[in-house]
């Protein structure tokens, strides 16, 4: 069984083990904002190695094992919960715990269980992979209008999803050289109006939260109007990490694709040169070169019971023949015996020597410029930390000076205030005796119209410096008839009623 799901053209093809991944593939950016692509075997950076430590003591703390259930897992691995989760170290945590408990639960005896389950939907072209782009990472084509939510519950589409890329995992991708994918999405002019969100948001979860960081890029063509519309309204705030991997074309050929791919390696419509498949399983490699050259390659015919390596073409007659014979160890072989002469051997070394001299130049120049172009991000941000600094610093110096400012014009306004109240005090006490005098007047003269100061009850007495007023009023009322002369009403005294 193993055997016809794993078919050997499947597999990493041999010029990969000799692939050395650019330093752009491999990571680039600088702190939060960092992607990286390969992690095995790879040397990290402070700040990486700093987040994994504290992941590490949490797992620790927590007894979680990731390497008990992926023994082959190394500790660069374990980083990609750390990327996919924002750097946040407790989420980080909580994400590996419940990727380990959805794998045991999902797939307790290995992922290829769950192929008697899913194959039948596979016929229908929903999801399926061909062909590899120029880095040898396997490209997945999938189809969201061919998802039957109505005939299909969402986790068979979920079994389908966990089977297919568990198995490029385990036979498609090469540690340390490939470990992404290519993903084109295909809507087919249409909309979500005939999907069901919820299930999509189901199916997709099982991608961003069981295989971290495996997405190379993702072309979405043939989108519909809406769909479109809604991407470009949201583009400007989404994240640049997010917008240099999900690609949204308003066609169906991704001119982009053919930067990195050979278009052998892609179907027809989508602007490769490859004939579109109707056999959707199993994954579909064409017999074409991974470089961007275009040239074919011959069909090699697949044999049952035969490795990769046994499937060579039949030699021409014109090419040199190859004697083969066991020798041991220590024993060499003569250039006589293998059918190549001293000199071609010497012109294929010195020809291979100029190539790997030639690409460590290049990998050394592409080292250089990284490491300008850090410097230069490293200057750049120092001098917009000093700006910022003498920003702050002035405008704390603003803010004291401001301060001075006001509690200055408030001493002015206070001192100019303080002569205009005495003033205004000074007047208002010559105005008082006058007021009080005019007011005992005009009560004598009423006093004396009904019957004379003498006679009154009151008992006014006239004085040589003035008039006195005796006064026996009750406190009664609202007490602002001090200066007035008391009136008997109906046994309460009162100076104005």
């Amino acid at each position: 069984m193993s055997h016809d799901l794993i078919p050997a053209h499947v597999r990493v093809p041999p010029a990969a083990h000799y692939y050395e991944p650019a330093p752009f593939i491999i990571f680039h950016g600088k702190g939060k904002n960092t992607q990286r692509f390969i992690f095995r075997d790879q040397k990290l950076s402070e700040f990486e190695n700093e987040k994994l430590t504290r992941l590490e003591a949490e797992l620790i703390k927590f007894k979680i094992d990731p390497y008990a259930l992926h023994p082959n897992w190394m500790r660069n691995d374990v980083l990609r919960f750390c990327y996919g989760t924002g750097w946040k170290t407790r989420v980080a945590r909580e994400g590996l715990a419940k990727y380990i408990a959805w794998h045991r639960t999902l797939m307790p005896n290995g992922y290829l269980s769950l192929f008697p389950k899913i194959e039948h939907l596979f016929k229908s072209g929903c999801l399926y992979i061909h062909g590899r782009d120029v880095h040898f990472r396997p490209i997945i084509v999938i189809n969201f209008n061919r998802f039957d939510f109505k005939k299909y519950s969402v986790q068979d589409y979920i079994y389908m999803i966990a089977f297919t890329l568990s198995y490029m995992i385990e036979n498609m991708l090469l540690p340390g050289r490939v470990e992404n994918w290519v993903v084109i999405s295909d809507f087919e002019k249409h909309g979500f109006g005939d999907l069901s969100l919820s299930a999509i948001k189901q199916v997709m979860n099982v991608l961003t939260e069981n295989f971290r960081c495996r997405l190379g890029v993702n072309y979405v063509v043939n989108p519909s109007k809406a769909v479109y519309y809604m991407w470009t309204c949201l583009k400007p705030f989404l994240d640049d990490v997010l917008i240099e991997k999900i690609k949204i074309i308003n066609k169906s050929a991704p001119d982009e694709l053919l930067t990195h791919c050979n278009p052998y390696q892609v179907e027809e419509k989508y602007g490769g040169k490859a004939p579109n498949i109707n056999v959707y399983w199993p994954p579909h490699m064409p017999a074409a070169p991974y470089s961007l050259d275009g040239t074919l390659m011959p069909i090699i015919e697949e044999s049952k019971n035969k490795s990769f390596e046994s499937q060579i073409l039949p030699q021409s007659d014109s090419e040199p023949q190859y004697h083969r014979r066991s020798i041991s160890i220590n024993e060499k072989m003569q250039p006589s015996e293998s059918g190549v002469s001293e000199n071609s051997e010497g012109k294929k070394k010195k020809k291979s020597r100029r190539i790997v001299q030639k690409e460590t130049a290049q990998i050394k120049d592409l080292d250089q410029e990284e490491k300008i172009l850090e410097n230069h991000i490293i200057t750049k941000e120092q001098e917009e930390e000093e700006n910022y600094k003498e920003y702050k610093s002035k405008e704390k110096q603003d803010k004291i000076e401001r301060k001075k400012l006001r509690e200055q014009r408030k001493e002015i306004r206070k001192k100019e205030r303080e002569p205009k109240k005495h003033q205004n005090i000074e007047n208002a006490n010559d105005a008082t005796p006058s007021k009080d005098t005019d007011i005992i007047k005009d009560s004598e003269d009423d006093l004396a119209i009904n019957g004379g100061l003498d006679d009154s009850p009151i008992g006014f007495q006239r004085v040589s410096q003035g008039i006195s007023v005796e006064s026996d009023k009750q406190d009664i009322g609202c007490g602002m008839c001090s200066g007035f002369p008391t009136i008997s009403i109906g046994g309460k005294k009162c100076s104005i009623f």
